[in-house]
């Protein structure tokens, strides 16, 4: 499949998924964030499932335990792009697309969907933290060559606000980091990759992805918000963001909200910038019209030799005919040079 322009990936723990109406309300949802690709987590639906409601195909794979599940929703413009998807375990599973360039270059997109134990299994047994990591890490290292890898989910851990000049996160995180969050900016920072929910600034409650409640002093109930859910790139890879935030207000029930990453596909590929067309563009040397008066004579001479033979041209056809004389009579004189050389070619 050809290039998209834009690229909207959405992550979202839906809480469950078992129900046929919940999952055509959470593709209104995703129809209405605009998203190209939804990650899903919590999906609870054991067996598994494929199935399209109007522009979305929904992916729920199989899980061990009832209470876990992931799954992908992929947008019509999509579905012909799917290289593969598979089932890493109950917490990893993996989906990648296969995009063409204009050079008709393969480029694979990975998106890795993630679901981390929550903090109060960690208490008793700490070590299934580190077997999540340890496995995530086999998996991201099995797919690093793709061109675009992005990983999205339920990560339960607040990496919180960044410190000094931590470059795996930007200045927009809230809250503090506790020990999860420590292990998740550690592994940012071991595999140079970058939050991209914490990269711009917006409103608490764009920030925020998780709501709950616990007891104050007095016994009473108060609301709690944390940012908990995260999507990252690569550093390298930042330029492409446009925007990532968190969104409320989803028609789906849960008590996450959905996070979103727009990003510009059409930089990555068949840009006009891109490697494979970089060596096919030709720059003209301008600056040897004011360096070298021999350059100088011949561009005048070819200019005024292709206008007298302009032979008929209608008035209409001037204008193009006389652009088409600027560009022409560069030709043979030598001084053009590749886009990418900053050295001009005697």
């Amino acid at each position: 499949m050809r290039l998209q322009r834009d690229f909207t990936l959405l992550s979202f723990n839906v809480r469950g998924l078992s129900d046929l109406s919940k999952r055509k309300i959470l593709c209104r949802d995703l129809n209405a964030y605009g998203a190209t690709i939804g990650c899903f987590q919590e999906t609870k639906v054991k067996g598994g499932l494929d199935e399209i409601h109007n522009e979305y195909r929904i992916i729920l794979l199989p899980s061990e335990s009832r209470h876990y599940g992931q799954g992908f929703g992929i947008h019509k413009t999509f579905w012909n792009s799917i290289h593969k998807y598979y089932r890493v375990n109950d917490r990893i599973c993996v989906l990648q697309l296969r995009q063409k360039t204009l050079t008709n270059t393969d480029r694979i997109i990975s998106i890795i969907n993630v679901y981390a134990p929550q903090s109060g299994r960690l208490k008793k047994n700490m070590d299934e933290l580190d077997s999540f990591y340890h496995m995530l890490s086999k998996t991201y290292t099995s797919i690093k060559t793709s061109f675009l890898i992005l990983i999205a989910g339920d990560w339960n851990a607040k990496a919180g606000k960044g410190r000094g000049e931590e470059v795996f996160m930007g200045r927009h995180g809230r809250g503090i980091r506790n020990a999860p969050g420590e292990m998740l900016v550690n592994f940012c920072s071991i595999f140079k990759l970058l939050l991209c929910n914490t990269v711009f600034p917006h409103a608490a409650r764009h920030k925020t992805t998780w709501t709950g409640t616990r007891r104050n002093k007095n016994g009473e109930y108060v609301n709690i918000y944390n940012q908990i859910d995260y999507i990252i790139c690569r550093q390298e890879e930042k330029h492409r963001l446009l925007d990532a935030r968190s969104y409320g207000g989803a028609l789906t029930l849960s008590d996450h909200k959905a996070i979103v990453a727009r990003l510009r596909l059409k930089r990555i590929f068949g840009s006009p910038l891109s490697k494979e067309n970089e060596s096919n563009r030709i720059r003209y040397s301008v600056e040897k019209l004011i360096t070298s008066d021999v350059t100088k004579e011949k561009y005048s001479q070819a200019i005024i030799e292709n206008l007298n033979n302009r032979n008929g041209k209608r008035p209409k056809q001037k204008l193009g005919y006389i652009r088409k004389t600027y560009s022409q009579s560069c030709n043979g004189n030598h001084w053009t040079t590749a886009f990418r050389t900053t050295q001009t070619q005697d």
